[in-house]
């Protein structure tokens, strides 16, 4: 065979290829038009394009941690042998997450675990307290499943609970304590001899075991402790941080406001969503009326992960020194209001005009409205605080440390439970 006639052989072999090829992909296309999929695959992009759920929540997330403990306590066998031996991290947001990062997984365990729920007293607490152990003390009640899945663990129980201790020994015990009383359950037996290795410094402990007629039995004090002063900031002056935050929610972050109102707040309006933007960092994004929801109020834990995905997503990477914590949730019908503070230190930032930080609403199972109040923090100096035994004795109550919008730390009184 000539090589000519060889190159036109395989001339032709490679164009019958290409034409069968293309016979396949008008098929599939005609196919593709017949069962709808190219709509369905627009809808998709079109939803992950323009909705807060799809933007911020997408279709699976990952649990996102609403809140670490405001307080952890550890205390070793030899310690809770002498009062006033405890490894106590507060007012310290460093010695928090060191403490949290070697507990977490065994008090993920214990609620995992935790079996045949039953009432206890007030008499066992103090004692499992006083105990060697692990204790949590949340800045408010927060119910026990939240907790549990932060942790990694799955509870079905409705109680709200501001304080968790395990209790180690060869059977070990979880006790929890909140407004409706105290309950324990067992565990399996966990051994705590990881997390109990280390220093233990001395540490003035429970105010019970020094006053038992104390009106907060539970605040622990803390000699020499130390309150830095934050310098807040808003974020959304600069153009980058507001471009990236209306790209969070599902904008193009290089758009331009429709309109300013005459207060200068700037308004971005993209189809159904809405989003406005005050001039002294409030950021409210409105979702309009659609008929698109299942007409369902979520779980409690799938609506508080739903907010604090949002919640996360649009604030945490520029809020600096501070973080965003889940403050409580409220449901009329299938309205459910979550809402989230900054906190620094263990101490809440209060605003004058906005009672919380980020304020979610789902309606139907779907973020319809969100306010934020962005905010950056940077922890700088140290003030001079009212000693927490004379704080204490003025508040005749538990306090707790907060800050203003302006980043002086105060003091204030709060309901104590137990």
């Amino acid at each position: 065979m000539s090589v000519k006639k060889r190159h036109f052989n395989k001339l032709f072999i490679e164009k019958s290829k290409t034409a069968l090829i293309f016979i396949l992909i008008i098929t599939a296309v005609l196919l593709a038009q017949e069962t709808a999929i190219f709509e369905e695959l627009a809808e998709g992009y079109s939803r992950a394009d323009s909705s807060l759920e799809q933007s911020l929540v997408g279709i699976a997330t990952a649990p996102i941690e609403g809140a670490r403990p405001s307080v952890i306590v550890v205390r070793s066998a030899d310690t809770a042998r002498a009062v006033g031996m405890h490894s106590v991290a507060k007012y310290d947001s460093a010695s928090v997450d060191a403490l949290y990062d070697r507990t977490a997984s065994i008090m993920g365990e214990a609620l995992s675990t935790a079996e045949r729920w039953t009432e206890s007293s007030e008499t066992a607490w103090r004692r499992a307290i006083s105990s060697a152990g692990i204790m949590y003390e949340y800045h408010a009640e927060i119910p026990l499943p939240l907790v549990a899945s932060w942790l990694g663990a799955d509870l079905k129980n409705e109680r709200v609970v501001q304080r968790l201790c395990l209790v180690f020994g060869e059977q070990s015990v979880l006790y929890v304590q909140g407004e409706s009383g105290y309950y324990k359950a067992n565990t399996v037996s966990l051994s705590g001899e990881t997390v109990l290795s280390g220093d233990f410094p001395d540490s003035l402990i429970y105010q019970f075991e020094y006053d038992d007629a104390s009106p907060a039995p539970y605040f622990i004090m803390l000699s020499g402790a130390r309150y830095p002063t934050l310098v807040p900031t808003n974020p959304l002056e600069r153009p980058a941080n507001l471009a990236a935050m209306l790209t969070s929610l599902g904008f193009d972050g290089t758009q331009r406001p429709g309109y300013t109102e005459s207060d200068g707040t700037q308004v971005y309006v993209s189809g159904v969503y809405t989003v406005s933007v005050s001039t002294d960092g409030v950021l409210t994004y409105k979702r309009a009326s659609t008929a698109e929801s299942d007409s369902r109020a979520l779980e409690l834990v799938e609506a508080v992960e739903l907010a604090s995905n949002a919640a996360c997503r649009s604030i945490s990477a520029i809020c600096g020194d501070a973080r965003i914590w889940f403050a409580g949730i409220e449901q009329v019908g299938n309205r459910q209001t979550v809402t989230f503070d900054y906190f620094f230190a263990g101490g809440r930032v209060f605003f004058p005009n906005v009672e919380h930080a980020v304020t979610v609403t789902i309606v139907d199972g779907i973020i319809t409205e969100m306010t934020i109040c962005a905010r950056s923090f940077t922890a700088e100096g140290e003030a001079r605080l009212l000693p927490e035994k004379q704080a204490l004795a003025a508040a005749e109550g538990e306090i707790r440390l907060a800050y203003k919008d302006s980043g002086t730390p105060f003091w204030y009184s709060v309901e104590v439970s137990g």
